[in-house]
């Protein structure tokens, strides 16, 4: 209804660092982030946390003017990597803002986020191996990220990771560009430019094993 505004945000996150280690993950040099759902008034006011302070959560959504859905999670998986990673679990709940009504809508294992509703009581979200739905539905399989559908739920976008490779497998390489002002140069990991242009730096992670 325009009324409120719900978004996801480690504003308020327990101050945990992360252990040592060289297992794939965050190291204690990483700022943990332990996200959390909130709901404001457009204008700021209003302000309130909706998640649990015992738990981590994200990707909100409206299912209507008053219900609102996102994943919720341990707090120990953010350093074992269990989201990075999409090895953890999670489960998706939904929330009556007015009354405080909660209700969770899926079990089991695995990795559940991005709940969007597709109508007559149903939310669909992502799934390591594809789109899942509540109230039943078989498994969509594919590899599918950030799932929405159009108004009338005909029609569904979504991202796909069409290089799997990791970054330190990722040659450098260019791109077309339609702008002859700007070259497209694809970098193994985060990167940056000297002033100059002439040389660069850039990371390699350890998400994909040890140090």
């Amino acid at each position: 209804d325009g009324n409120w505004i719900a978004f996801s945000s480690d504003r308020d996150p327990p101050r945990v660092s992360c252990p040592n280690t060289t297992a794939p993950g965050p190291a204690p040099f990483v700022s943990p982030q332990y996200p959390g759902v909130y709901v404001t008034r457009p204008d700021g006011s209003g302000l309130r946390r909706i998640s649990a302070t015992t738990e981590i959560a994200g990707t909100p959504h409206w299912s209507d003017g008053t219900r609102l859905t996102f994943w919720v999670g341990d707090p120990e998986q953010v350093c074992g990597g269990g989201l990075i990673l999409g090895t953890g679990s999670t489960q998706i709940a939904s929330i009556d803002v007015i009354s405080g009504v909660r209700e969770t809508l899926t079990s089991g294992v695995g990795l559940k986020v991005f709940p969007r509703s597709i109508g007559s009581d149903r939310i669909a979200y992502q799934a390591r191996d594809g789109i899942g739905f509540t109230r039943g539905g078989t498994t969509l399989a594919g590899e599918f990220q950030a799932p929405d559908w159009s108004p009338d739920r005909n029609m569904m976008v979504f991202h796909r990771e069409r290089d799997p490779g990791g970054a330190r497998d990722r040659p450098f390489q260019s791109w077309p560009s339609l702008d002859v002002q700007f070259a497209l140069l694809r970098v193994p990991d985060a990167s940056s430019f000297s002033p100059a242009g002439d040389r660069m730096v850039y990371m390699l992670t350890n998400f994909g094993g040890t140090i």
